[in-house]
């Protein structure tokens, strides 16, 4: 018997692992390519929200996208001011499960910049790619730290197809809850499943497959 595993090492376990669980690009060129698992009717995955930053203590809170949800962020922000002096008002945030290819591991992504939004509700609108959770999205940082000019490049990239049954496995085991972000949680792990409750990852996959095989007939159904 001992306390720890065989073969442990020390130097391994206390390393910093590079693997964030909130998914942020840090500098000018970086990029990863990461499949968005959010579904509006599987809250747990995605939520919509005001956010509020208190800069003096760097806090940071999430209301939900509702108008007491505004008016509490405002409320939250009411002594806050920025640079120039004008009041601080609510920011909106989405916030949604992914996978990180590159990384290879589940996060959770606080998409805050209004460009990107637009770029990922363009994708859902286009025929071509549609449902964000069938294909990859290379996403690339322009700009260094901290520079206010920085910006996003969203690339979809092909084939349209249901995630792997790998990453749903992963994705599962992380048991991510997006909706605890309202009440101030931390979603790594946040998921409470009940025995009678788990999810099926197989049959999950093959509802998937079915949604991808409807929207590819309806749009060869379209063609002249």
């Amino acid at each position: 018997m001992s306390l720890l595993p065989e073969g442990y090492s020390s130097s391994d376990f206390e390393k910093e692992s590079s693997n964030s669980q909130f998914f942020g690009l840090a500098d000018d060129g970086d990029n990863n390519t990461i499949r968005i698992l959010g579904d509006a009717e599987q809250p747990e995955t995605f939520v919509m929200g005001y956010q509020g930053w208190l800069r003096d203590s760097n806090e940071k809170k999430t209301f939900p996208a509702t108008e007491k949800g505004y008016a509490d962020c405002v409320e939250y922000l009411k002594d806050e001011y920025n640079e120039r002096g004008k009041k601080t008002l609510p920011s909106k945030v989405w916030v949604t499960q992914i996978y990180n290819l590159t990384l290879k591991c589940p996060q959770v992504w606080e998409i805050k910049q209004k460009k990107i939004r637009e770029d990922l509700e363009k994708f859902l609108g286009n025929p071509k790619w549609g449902d964000l959770r069938f294909y990859d999205v290379t996403v690339e940082r322009s700009g260094k730290p901290r520079d206010p000019m920085t910006s996003y490049t969203l690339i979809a990239d092909p084939p349209i197809e249901p995630p792997s049954a790998e990453i749903m496995e992963e994705m599962k085991l992380a048991r991510i809850d997006c909706r605890v972000v309202l009440n101030g949680g931390y979603p790594m792990g946040a998921l409470e499943v009940q025995s009678a409750e788990i999810i099926d990852d197989q049959s999950n996959i093959e509802r998937l497959k079915s949604i991808t095989n409807m929207e590819q007939y309806n749009e060869n159904d379209t063609k002249p």
